[in-house]
């Protein structure tokens, strides 16, 4: 194999071989190094093509998957345990040829996504603080700023619409379904700190409270320095008299 015999120990990606001197003959032994990476060394919780299989499968309404799937992925099957995002594959005893699948946090789904029904405006608002804006996405229109927030927010929820309808119009984005949806209305901080357009803004959440009551943000997006003009704020404080929860988006930094 080109390696040196005369080298006591050896290691290869993920696999360590050590030389074992007996009497009449010498032999190696291969064993793995860490048993939550593959034979090459790479995470095994970050192997696209395992999650893929699993997906398959758990579509398939399998819930195990066998030594011979991760064979051909190059995995060693000698954990106990090994997690995929919220995706926990499990043998405990060592004996069956295949591993258990099972979902880590059952108020999320196979995708790591907050279920329908666990969707909660404090888990909303989580995600908005962690949404990066940066100074390109200063000057979108409304409608691409919009399409950023929906794809962003589809990386955190299960069920996510844009341009969502409304009893009172198209409302610009919606989260989760049923009882659980939180509705977003997106306004962008250099069109209302006009006084015509933060009148409109302010009937439009005045609208949308009928139908989602307390389940409404109104998010404005914009820089630092618009935050306090007069007219913005103005629908600002008609979502506080409202109970209607509101969230500025600025440029970090």
């Amino acid at each position: 194999m080109g390696f040196d015999s005369s080298v006591k120990r050896i290691e290869v990606g993920n696999i360590r071989i050590e030389k074992d001197s007996m009497l009449f003959s010498t032999t190696f032994n291969f064993s793995v190094i860490d048993k939550l990476k593959d034979l090459d060394g790479h995470l095994i919780s970050e192997n696209g093509k395992l999650l893929h299989r699993i997906h398959t499968l758990w579509d398939a309404g399998k819930r195990a998957i066998p030594f011979k799937d991760l064979f051909d992925l190059n995995i060693p099957a000698i954990a106990s345990e090994i997690k995929v995002g919220n995706i926990l594959l499990s043998n405990y005893l060592g004996i069956d040829k295949s591993y258990d699948i099972a979902v880590i946090n059952k108020e999320k789904n196979i995708d790591n996504k907050w279920l329908d029904s666990s969707v909660t405006m404090s888990r909303v608002l989580d995600a908005l603080i962690d949404f990066h804006y940066d100074e390109k996405m200063l000057n979108l229109a409304e409608v691409p700023l919009n399409k950023e927030l929906e794809i962003y927010f589809k990386t955190h929820f299960e069920s996510v619409k844009k341009s969502d309808t409304s009893n009172k119009g198209l409302i610009d984005l919606s989260i989760g379904n049923e009882k659980s949806k939180i509705a977003m209305e997106l306004k962008l901080a250099r069109k209302i700190k006009q006084a015509n357009e933060s009148q409109k803004c302010r009937g439009q959440i005045e609208d949308y409270k009928k139908q989602f009551g307390s389940n409404l943000i109104l998010v404005i997006a914009g820089d630092k320095a618009d935050r306090q003009e007069k007219y913005l704020q103005e629908c600002i404080k008609k979502a506080d008299s409202l109970g209607i929860k509101s969230f500025y988006i600025q440029v970090k930094g």
